[in-house]
């Protein structure tokens, strides 16, 4: 009984084949306080994204860089991560189940750009500076929060 589903019973594991949308609970409810938060975060770090990439970091206005280097990340993070971040959050604010599935898109983002910033960190040396390993820090908590929240609230899968 229930061996595909981590010993969890068969009315569990049937529960949770059911679409998003079939187990969307109301408001008030953990899942939608916790929707709520994610989504919070999902605006905040997009915003800060397109916002920090406008200004290149801290490096100056975007488009008057004449490095391509310097240009890649933060147009990266302009033209994906923060739409990508924000449009999650308004699904997961309105509980949809494309918000968990971009949550899920922009979560994988943070980990690859946070593993970027440190191989970028680490190949030139020190000194460097501090607002560069603040954002990766935030970028994987939110991510691991995030995956984390999924996972528990699906705990089964078909076989």
């Amino acid at each position: 009984q229930g061996e595909h589903c981590g010993g969890f019973s068969r009315k569990v594991c049937a529960l949770s084949q059911q679409p998003l949308s079939r187990m969307t609970p109301p408001a008030n409810t953990r899942f939608a306080r916790f929707a709520r938060f994610f989504a919070w975060l999902f605006l905040s770090t997009g915003v800060f994204a397109i916002v920090g990439a406008l200004a290149t970091w801290g490096d100056g206005w975007l488009f008057s860089q004449t490095q391509w280097f310097t240009q890649m990340v933060p147009l990266g993070d302009l033209i994906v991560t923060g739409p990508i971040s924000v449009i999650a959050a308004v699904g997961l604010f309105g509980r949809k189940p494309w918000g968990e599935a971009l949550g899920l898109m922009a979560s994988g983002i943070y980990v690859f750009a946070s593993a970027l910033v440190y191989i970028r960190v680490i190949a030139l040396g020190e000194p460097f500076a501090l607002r560069l390993l603040v954002p990766p820090v935030f970028g994987s908590g939110i991510s691991v929060g995030f995956l984390t929240w999924v996972r528990t609230r699906r705990p089964c899968h078909s076989a």
